[in-house]
């Protein structure tokens, strides 16, 4: 899967999905952001490698239910993930942290 085929997993929230950056937007709103891409040797040869991706959510809401919806599009196509949440006082968004590895 590519960073962007991850991205097209969330178009149909009905939100926007950035990359890498989403300045001066209001929330809600994601950004993806692939940071590393291990590539395996087995054999002498390469194998399959992937991506890490981390997966912003910006929200206003505390108990934002599409964090949880985000959460199960990640279970849902096998996307290993965890997950942290922040809340930042300067813009007063809370901040849901998925860092994902995608195969």
């Amino acid at each position: 899967m590519t960073p962007y085929e991850f991205a097209g997993l969330f178009f149909d929230l009905g939100i926007p999905v950035r990359h890498n950056d989403a300045l001066k937007m209001a929330p809600p709103y994601l950004v993806y952001t692939e940071y590393e891409r291990p590539r395996f040797i087995a054999d002498n040869s390469g194998a399959e490698g992937g991506w890490k991706i981390q997966l912003d959510y910006y929200t206003k809401k505390e108990f934002d239910p599409l964090a949880e919806t985000i959460e199960g599009i990640l279970d849902a196509n096998d996307i290993a993930f965890s997950r942290l949440k922040d809340f930042e006082k300067d813009t007063g968004y809370h901040h849901h942290i998925f860092d994902c590895e995608v195969i």
